[in-house]
């Protein structure tokens, strides 16, 4: 709080915009049950309207229409994706993680300058929030809604996988620390906004256009207008650096006391941010990280490790969106509370994260929550499901916290980045096959979540396995200190310049 406290008051309006921003993305997956929801059917038999399925519709190639509908309109309902045109909606399901596949596979291959981040995203920015104004002029094309609903998910998961690491560059390390915990909250209080809002208007379209797309290009013009904009030479020199330089010059300042090394980059490389823009072979820079990495067991350990943690988790997460599906009730009411939970989970983060070590808080919390998924194996009713599901919604909020400080403690920073777009890569490739392996647990007569539920178990032997290796906090503390000197130092050698003058 108190480092908040300290930036200036166009800092903390960027601060506060950039998680106002994040919230409205989470309406990419709150939106899916109202993008693909389907009401009961009538069809026309004897010249009279009646309740039947959706086999009697395409068995007998029956018109139809949609009943009962809770004033929901959603892309199925609207270009009729049954019968022959189902293949068509699962292909368009397919499109959400093919979306989010690339844009991590782009995130590994490709990593962003420093410089750079902020004007990526937001570009991305303008780009998510305009195509889906567009879908205002073209929701009666079907192709325009899947190019626009993949640019969407690919939008969305580049933003997700360069957030937490433009605040790390762009504020205090304590902020960027916490960054994962504000996600935590702020993400399911912007799914909680949306959902009560979808409740009174139920068409796709405006959830699309109104509540995602223009708060977004909204937000994004002001991040652009707050983010500071560096003064540059007409050599594309940053002004500040070379003040910094003729100051240290002026006051006769030693680079022993004050450790000024910009001049000679500066000096050495003017044009340096364009070189690293230029394009390398992108394979053989992922094998040289890999290497890297490998040359440090413990950090390659550690890496395997929180992949394979994060991923099982992950999976379990939307495992409890097919369970909801599959357990019964009102799509609505589930949502709704789905996401309440989320909520609750995430302040109960909070506190959680001031009393004890994220490493502690993760292993406890699988243990409870993967135990709850493998219950069901012993008793798959109804009430158990729904306990089972509900402690997924609840604990996979302090998961995810605990798990994204976690890599401030257990990873170089220079890796961070990279193992978490592998870790969103796995998981999204496991995501497309458990629709697959609920089919097959089906066929076995065992409840799907009790598989992730063991898995879950056995991760938790790998997080006793994983090695701290840093604390950032101490890390930052020891910068703080060595800056406050210098600088004393800086203002002693002036007082001495001047009276010298005088």
């Amino acid at each position: 709080m108190d480092t908040f406290k300290s930036l200036s008051l166009r800092e903390k309006a960027l601060f506060v915009s950039l998680f106002v921003m994040f919230a409205f993305q989470s309406p990419i997956t709150n939106e899916i049950p109202y993008l693909f929801y389907k009401s009961d059917t009538e069809c026309l038999i004897d010249d009279e309207w009646k309740i039947c399925q959706e086999k009697t519709i395409c068995d007998n190639k029956l018109e139809y229409r949609f009943v009962n509908t809770n004033g929901v309109q959603s892309v199925s309902m609207n270009f009729g994706l049954i019968c022959e045109k189902k293949l068509l909606e699962a292909v368009l399901i397919f499109l959400s993680p093919a979306g989010s596949l690339l844009a991590y596979c782009v995130s590994i291959f490709y990593e962003i300058p420093k410089d750079k981040k902020f004007e990526y995203i937001f570009k991305i920015l303008l780009l998510e929030g305009y195509s889906l104004i567009s879908l205002y002029i073209f929701n009666s094309s079907i192709l325009m809604f899947a190019l626009i609903f993949f640019l969407w998910n690919f939008n969305y998961a580049f933003i997700f996988s360069q957030f937490v690491y433009y605040i790390a560059d762009t504020f205090p390390k304590q902020l960027a620390v916490n960054s994962a915990i504000l996600i935590n909250f702020v993400w399911p209080a912007g799914g909680l906004v949306f959902l009560f809002i979808a409740m009174k208007d139920g068409n796709w379209v405006h959830h699309c256009v109104f509540m995602t797309g223009l708060p977004i290009l909204a937000i994004a013009y002001a991040i652009y207008y707050l983010n500071p904009r560096k003064k540059c030479d007409q050599d594309g020199n940053d002004l500040s650096d070379l003040l910094l330089i003729q100051s240290v010059k002026l006051s006769n300042l030693s680079q022993e006391n004050f450790s000024i090394t910009k001049e000679a980059q500066l000096k050495s490389n003017p044009n340096q941010n364009q070189d690293n823009l230029k394009k390398t072979n992108i394979f053989s820079e992922l094998i040289k990280k890999f290497n890297e990495a490998k040359k440090d067991h413990i950090c390659y350990q550690n890496m395997c490790y929180y992949v394979v943690v994060f991923v099982v988790q992950m999976v379990g997460l939307n495992a409890s969106f097919i369970a909801y599906n599959t357990v019964g009730g009102n799509v609505k009411n589930n949502v709704i509370n789905s996401t309440i939970l989320e909520l609750i989970g995430s302040i109960f983060t909070i506190y959680l994260m001031q009393k004890y070590n994220c490493m502690k808080i993760l292993y406890y919390n699988i243990i409870i929550v993967s135990s709850s998924q493998a219950l069901v194996m012993l008793d798959n009713s109804q009430l158990v499901q729904l306990i089972a599901i509900n402690i997924t919604r609840f604990g996979i909020k302090v998961t995810f916290a605990s798990i994204m400080v976690a890599q401030n403690y257990i990873l170089p920073k220079q890796f961070a980045q990279l193992t978490f777009a592998l870790s969103n890569i796995c998981t999204i490739l496991v995501r497309i096959m458990l629709p697959f392996y609920k089919y097959y647990m089906d066929q076995l007569g065992i409840n799907f979540f009790s598989g992730i539920g063991i898995c879950g178990l056995i991760s938790v032997y790998l997080i006793k396995k994983i090695s701290i290796i840093s604390n950032p906090f101490e890390e930052e503390n020891s910068l703080e200190k060595i800056s406050s000197k210098n600088k004393e130092l800086q203002e002693i050698r002036i007082d001495q310049i001047k009276k010298t003058s005088s």
